[in-house]
């Protein structure tokens, strides 16, 4: 995960694809609607939904259960004592813990669901050769432009 990370902010992927803008953030209603009504809109890019999703998991799930995983922990509380003040005690940090492993499993049950939604072969196609069918009939790849 951190050799995935830091090569993608080396790259730009996290700038460019995962960050969400201010378009992105007032697009959500709409994609809301496409995604109820299973229409999914295939392209290069991450839509509103998916670079919210992505944002929160990346930069706010994973650095909280690793951070409340660490609070419970009485070896790094003699360490980093602040970790129990900054999550409210041992309890605190275990209920926030255990609320994050429930929202990152949903995560990955969506994920999944979305995946054989939008078509599993196609998905499967485009994480192994790199080249995905786009709505529109074509086909793209990682240099390509839709």
């Amino acid at each position: 995960m951190f050799i995935w990370f830091l090569a993608s902010f080396i790259n730009g992927h996290i700038r460019r694809d995962i960050v969400p803008r201010g378009a992105d953030i007032k697009g959500v209603p709409k994609d809301v609607a496409d995604h109820a009504r299973l229409r999914f809109h295939h392209g290069r890019t991450y839509g509103p939904l998916q670079k919210l999703s992505y944002f929160g998991v990346f930069f706010i799930l994973f650095p909280l259960i690793v951070l409340t995983g660490l609070t419970m922990s009485p070896g790094i509380n003699s360490i980093a004592p602040f970790l129990l003040d900054v999550f409210g005690g041992r309890q605190t940090a275990r209920t926030i813990h255990f609320v994050v492993m429930l929202a990152l499993v949903g995560f990955f049950i969506i994920h999944i669901v979305m995946v054989l939604a939008a078509g599993p072969l196609n998905e499967l196609r485009s994480m192994i050769t790199g080249w995905y069918r786009a709505s529109h009939g074509t086909s793209v790849s990682g240099g390509d432009k839709p």
